[in-house]
């Protein structure tokens, strides 16, 4: 089974949130200036967003309507808070998508030689993963 394959059957064993409408995806990409790489545009597109055990992958989701806070992180409002947490640490390329509630955050970068990898980053933590579907096969380490 490939990286591609366990990944799939990981994100469907696990809560997600479902299908979603590709123009969503597209109204993502605008507001935060970037183009999301093939792999984690069909994570979006089939699963919508997920929790792994230890680890919540921000995606989009419809607004719900609901008071309250939202169910799902949103990859937007994730972009968002790390911007102004880490004002000019970070590059505008890499785009946090999931954290492990215990200081590691995970970021896909989105241009240049390394568009599709995600980066691990956190206490004593700096590592790479190839593409996303190698991020999500090996996410259960961090629980």
């Amino acid at each position: 089974m490939g990286t591609r394959e366990i990944a799939w059957q990981i994100l469907a064993s696990n809560e997600h949130f479902g299908l979603v409408d590709p123009s969503l995806i597209g109204d993502a990409e605008k507001e935060l200036g970037c183009v999301f790489p093939k792999e984690y545009r069909a994570f979006l597109e089939r699963f919508g967003a997920a929790w792994l055990p230890g680890i919540e992958i921000s995606g989009v989701t419809p607004d719900d309507g609901r008071d309250g806070p939202p169910v799902w992180d949103s990859v937007v409002r994730h972009a968002r808070q790390m911007q102004q947490v880490n004002k000019s640490r970070i590059s505008e390329e890499m785009i946090p998508i999931a954290s492990d509630g215990m200081g590691v955050t995970f970021y896909l970068s989105t241009k240049g030689e390394n568009c599709g990898a995600v980066q691990a980053l956190g206490p004593g933590v700096n590592e790479w993963y190839a593409s996303f579907y190698e991020f999500v096969s090996n996410a259960y380490r961090y629980q």
